[in-house]
C-alpha cells in the first residue's frame, strides 16, 4: 500500500509539473499570437486550468468580459497556440487545420476583418504546416490582404461547391 501511495504521489507531481510547463508555454504563445492578430493594448495572458487572466490597457479582465471582436481574435489565437503547444510538447497530433466560419459576423467592421485576415496571413508565415479556411462573404478589402493563389470564392450567383 505504501509503494502504491508513493507511486500516486510521484505521478501527481510529474503530471502537475508537465501541466504547469504546458500552460506556461501556451500562455506565452497565446499572448504573442493574440498581439500578432490585432488584440490591442494586451499586456499579459495567464492561462490557468479554469480561467484565462488577461491584462489589457492596465486593467485585469477575463475572456468573458471581452467584446465580440476581441473574443474572436482570442479564440483564433488560442486555436493556433494550442496547435503550436501540441507540436512543442509532442503531446497530441492536431492536423494544423482550422476553419473559421463567418468571423466577420462577430461585431467586426470590414477594416477589422481585413486586418484580422492580414495578420493571420503573417502568423501563418512562421507556421507553414497550418491551414486556415475562412468562410466569409467576399468583401473588396479581402482581396487587398489575402493572396489570390490560396483563395477561392463564388462570384455573383455562382456556387463555390
Amino acid at each position: 500500500a505504501r509503494v502504491l501511495k508513493d507511486a500516486v504521489q510521484i505521478t501527481k507531481e510529474c503530471f502537475e509539473g508537465m501541466q504547469t510547463g504546458m500552460l506556461k508555454y501556451f500562455s506565452e504563445r497565446l499572448y504573442k499570437i493574440a498581439v500578432a492578430i490585432g488584440v490591442e493594448n494586451l499586456q499579459s495572458v495567464d492561462v490557468k486550468l479554469n480561467k484565462i487572466a488577461i491584462r489589457q490597457g492596465n486593467t485585469d479582465t477575463t475572456f468573458t468580459k471581452l467584446n465580440d471582436g476581441e473574443k474572436l481574435r482570442f479564440r483564433t489565437a488560442a486555436a493556433l497556440a494550442a496547435v503550436e503547444t501540441a507540436k512543442w510538447s509532442g503531446v497530441g497530433r492536431h492536423p494544423g487545420f482550422i476553419v473559421l466560419d463567418s468571423p466577420a459576423a462577430q461585431e467586426m467592421s470590414e477594416d477589422d476583418f481585413a486586418s484580422l485576415l492580414a495578420n493571420l496571413t503573417s502568423v501563418l508565415e512562421t507556421n507553414r504546416d497550418m491551414q486556415i479556411i475562412v468562410g466569409a462573404v467576399m468583401r473588396p478589402k479581402i482581396l487587398d490582404v489575402v493572396s489570390c493563389s490560396g483563395m477561392e470564392y463564388a462570384k455573383g450567383e455562382d456556387h463555390l461547391f
